[in-house]
């Protein structure tokens, strides 16, 4: 990717003559602890949630005029690009290879300085998720028990699917987890801690038929997959991740 481009949702910022002027400082995400004082201790005693909170980063760009379009215009599918009312996919040059979730917080300001060519600055400000991901690579298929590593820092919550029949236990670093009466397969998001089915462009909910309250996830460094009961295959996506 050149210097100064980032792609958000999907689309380049060379499709509008836009690139970052400076490179954002982005903070650390902050563990979500809170801390309480019990009544004759000198001490606040801490409440950890295991989870962080969003960070903010303003980015400061500058669009000019594009070979099909004036900077004017530019500007318009600029301000309509970043207003999602949603959280989006966001790979900025300065880290390539991972994808941040952003949403737009502070919309386009526009400088009122304007150069060359109708070429003018502008600021966004974005709030981010905690966790930044590795671009998504093939999915993993095992036909057999078998390994996994987690390259990152940090766990993985995975996308499993199994294809299969019946009753089964999925077994991930040696913790069962039982599914009964699978049709043909069956996607657990272990994000969010649901299961579903496929058939077309269709879920179907199949959360009754979860049987452990845990979803799995990956650890960091080496992993084992086994399973029991009638499964040709399990197909994962892992959404290796690490803090932005």
């Amino acid at each position: 990717m050149r210097q100064g481009h980032f792609i958000l949702n999907g689309i380049s910022s060379e499709e509008f003559a836009c690139v970052i002027q400076d490179r954002p400082e982005i903070e650390t995400p902050r563990r979500k602890v809170e801390f309480k004082s019990a009544y004759g201790q000198s001490e606040a005693m801490p409440f950890d949630e295991e989870a962080y909170e969003n960070t903010e980063m303003e980015l400061i760009c500058y669009v000019e005029g594009s070979e099909n379009r004036s900077a004017s215009d530019n500007r318009a599918l600029i301000r309509k690009w970043f207003d999602s009312g949603r959280y989006m996919d966001f790979i900025p040059y300065f880290d390539p290879n991972k994808v941040y979730k952003v949403m737009t917080i502070s919309p386009p300001k526009f400088s009122p300085k304007v150069f060359m060519d109708e070429g003018q600055p502008f600021e966004v400000g974005l709030t981010i998720k905690p966790y930044k991901f590795y671009l998504a690579g093939p999915n993993i298929e095992l036909t057999a028990t078998g390994g996994i590593f987690n390259p990152s820092a940090e766990i993985a919550l995975p996308v499993i699917k199994i294809f299969g029949t019946g009753n089964v236990t999925l077994t991930v670093n040696g913790v069962p987890f039982v599914i009964k009466n699978i049709v043909n397969s069956i996607v657990l998001d272990c994000n969010l801690g649901l299961a579903y089915r496929e058939v077309g462009a269709t879920m179907y909910n199949e959360n009754s038929k979860i049987y452990t309250r845990a979803y799995p996830f990956l650890k960091v460094g080496s992993n084992t997959i086994s399973w029991t009961g009638t499964v040709t295959k399990v197909e994962i996506e892992p959404r290796w991740r690490t803090l932005a």
